[in-house]
């Protein structure tokens, strides 16, 4: 089982984020905003090439890497480190 999110207009993506912090492999669209929010944790796919979402579902496994590296990453965005941006933002707009 993966995550295959082949979006091609993101603002965040919070479901890769949810699906990482699961253990679940993901494959993403290669679109800017996923290698600034998911870095080197999913694998990328080129949006517009049926056969790369193929292969790439295909070749899954090359992926439990990709998960162990992202653990530590999808940590930043906790219920815990949300809260703490949040205030810090609200108290810096002040």
């Amino acid at each position: 089982y993966a995550l295959v999110y082949p979006s091609i207009d993101e603002g965040f993506g919070i479901p890769p984020i949810e699906a990482m912090a699961s253990n679940t492999p993901v494959i993403v669209s290669d679109i800017p905003v996923f290698h600034e929010v998911l870095t080197n944790g999913a694998l990328y796919v080129n949006p517009d090439d049926e056969k790369s979402w193929q292969s790439a579902i295909k070749n899954i496994e090359q992926l439990p890497d990709a998960i162990s590296r992202f653990n530590n990453y999808v940590a930043r965005y906790d219920f815990d480190n949300m809260k703490q941006m949040v205030g810090n933002w609200l108290a810096e707009s002040k």
